[in-house]
């Protein structure tokens, strides 16, 4: 059953008339309130996701560089070469540099 005005006043109809825009006001207010705050939590999860994927890339490049220096390493240990001692300073100190980046990452 709808609502009928046509039995109100002039004066009546305008009063529901105006609590009717009122309440629509509140409505659209609340719910573009509710927007704001879910945008800024999505951009703050965005962040935190965008930070861990940074984390995780350089955890790899750690396991990388010890698996390169590890197998220069178990080279020299085996040949004696000196050529194998190369990949393994150089990926010693990659790993150390990405150790020391991991360990700032907060």
């Amino acid at each position: 059953m709808p609502f009928r005005t046509s039995h109100l006043t002039a004066p009546l109809r305008r009063r529901v008339l105006y609590l009717a825009a009122l309440a629509a006001l509140l409505i659209a207010s609340g719910i573009g309130i509710l927007a704001l705050v879910l945008a800024r939590k999505s951009s703050e999860a965005f962040s935190l996701e965008a930070k861990s994927r940074d984390i995780l890339t350089t955890a790899e490049r750690v396991v990388s560089a010890l698996t390169t220096a590890e197998t220069a390493q178990r080279g020299y240990l085996l040949t004696h070469r000196q050529s194998y001692l190369d990949p393994y300073q150089t990926n010693v100190t990659a790993a150390n540099e990405n150790f020391a980046e991991l360990r700032s990452a907060k």
